[in-house]
């Protein structure tokens, strides 16, 4: 149980990690709620990454632990093969300085080990990469770190041990004038007092641990900025415009306007049949129809209508030959082209360094392409 409550509270901090993040650049308020769908989210993977750099820290403490006692033997057969002809003081300095150093390198290496898998949470929330890819992106990112993760390290533990002791003070001074054996030796320790010595132990524990996380988050995002230009790089995602980006086209419909010369319908060609030629009424009666298609007989056509410039031979119309549609490569084509033509690259104007043709800034100098 104990074990189950310290993964899900350190779950709970790495998933705010990315809250912490998008509040830095983005200005977005910090909220539980964005924290605990956060962590629904990538729960999974976060147990998964949590489990590996478990077993991880297990097998560095078991090389730490293997090495040490090998060295430890080489000591005691070298201590009593040669030590016996030394004098007192020399025996006492031998000693003293094999555990300083044997101390001193297990020290640098679990501060090495941890360094190299403190951006993990980081790396899982902000970045949304699997929990394997997660420590060999922490273990690339944190190269070079170990100074100043040291120096977060110093000040968390002292800043945990000081409240501590702030915290044990009131509790020491009540259980020495109940008569309880406050020593760390003592046989005796009444239940009530293991119990509050635990719990201050879990306060300041709780207390301290969202201060370091925010180091780490504040130390993870200096990280980037310094090594892979990240604020250049969200500056140009807020600024320029995605790579090939290419407008959307505008289609305007325009409505049909008829105009007043009558422009709008197209001409036709001049016959003789376009010609109006006058006639009678059409007839009301059985008696006038007699007369109405005797009338046609008596109609004269003006010559006028029908004139040279009226009659037209009619406009030959040409044949049009089909469109001949060039086909478009497929897929495979285009990238066996592309693929033939190599990688396409392009160097900055200002400090002359390849990169992407993707690219939207250069990743040594910032500017803009």
């Amino acid at each position: 149980m104990w074990f189950l409550g310290k993964a899900a509270f350190y779950a709970v901090l790495g998933a705010a990690s990315k809250t912490l993040v998008n509040h830095f650049f983005d200005g977005t308020p910090i909220r539980a709620i964005d924290v605990y769908r956060g962590l629904r989210e990538r729960f999974w993977s976060l147990v998964g990454a949590g489990a590996l750099v478990f077993m991880l820290v297990i097998g560095v403490v078991m090389l730490i632990y293997f090495l040490v006692v090998i060295l430890v033997l080489i000591f005691t057969f070298a201590a009593t093969q040669i030590g016996g002809h030394l004098p007192r003081w020399a025996q006492i300095t031998a000693a003293v300085i094999f555990t300083t150093g044997v101390s001193v390198s297990v020290l640098l290496i679990m501060l090495m080990t941890y360094s190299r898998i403190i951006y993990v949470p980081q790396v899982l929330m902000v970045e949304g990469k699997s929990a394997a890819s997660a420590i060999s992106r922490s273990f690339s990112l944190a190269g070079g770190e170990v100074r100043r993760i040291g120096a977060i390290m110093i000040f968390w533990f002292y800043v945990a041990w000081s409240l501590w002791i702030l915290l044990m003070i009131p509790l020491g001074w009540y259980g020495y004038w109940s008569g309880v054996d406050i020593t760390p030796f003592g046989a005796e320790v009444p239940f009530w007092y293991s119990v509050t010595q635990q719990t201050i132990m879990q306060i300041s524990e709780i207390l301290i641990a969202p201060i370091a996380m925010l180091a780490f988050t504040l130390l993870y995002i200096d990280s980037r900025v310094r090594k892979e230009g990240f604020d250049v790089e969200l500056t140009a995602n807020r600024v320029l415009p995605p790579p090939n980006y290419l407008a959307t086209p505008v289609i305007e419909h325009r409505a049909r306007v008829e105009s007043s010369f009558n422009f709008s319908t197209p001409p036709r060609a001049s016959s003789q049949a376009d010609a109006v030629i006058p006639g009678p009424p059409a007839p009301s009666t059985p008696e006038e129809s007699m007369d109405y298609s005797a009338s046609f007989d008596r109609i004269a056509v003006d010559p006028d209508l029908i004139s040279d410039e009226s009659v037209q031979p009619p406009v030959a119309v040409e044949e049009r030959q089909p469109e001949v549609i060039a086909e478009r490569p497929s897929a495979d084509e285009t990238s066996s082209q592309v693929a033939a033509a190599g990688p396409q690259i392009k160097s900055c104007r200002w400090c002359e360094s390849d990169a992407d043709v993707d690219d939207r800034f250069c990743k040594v100098c910032g500017s803009v392409f």
